[in-house]
């Protein structure tokens, strides 16, 4: 998995875990999760986004309690 778009989650509007950790992850979408309004823990280790400072999907995770980004570039 390079990428993960809007409208991949939408019909999983109860999840509440994901991990995508080691998929070599470049880009999500700024809108991927509006979908996901229950997700608690998300996984994105060991991948290759970079800029994580800038990452706008996070605005629509206002749910999350773990998130993890450890090992990018």
């Amino acid at each position: 998995i390079h990428q993960i778009h809007k409208g991949d989650f939408k019909i999983t509007t109860l999840l509440r875990f994901l991990n995508v950790s080691w998929n070599g992850l470049e880009k999500i979408d700024a809108e991927t999760f509006l979908d996901t309004p229950h997700l608690e823990e998300l996984d994105l280790s060991h991948n290759m986004l970079t800029n994580l400072s800038g990452q706008q999907y996070l605005l629509h995770t206002g749910n999350l309690v773990m998130l993890n980004l450890a090992w990018n570039s």
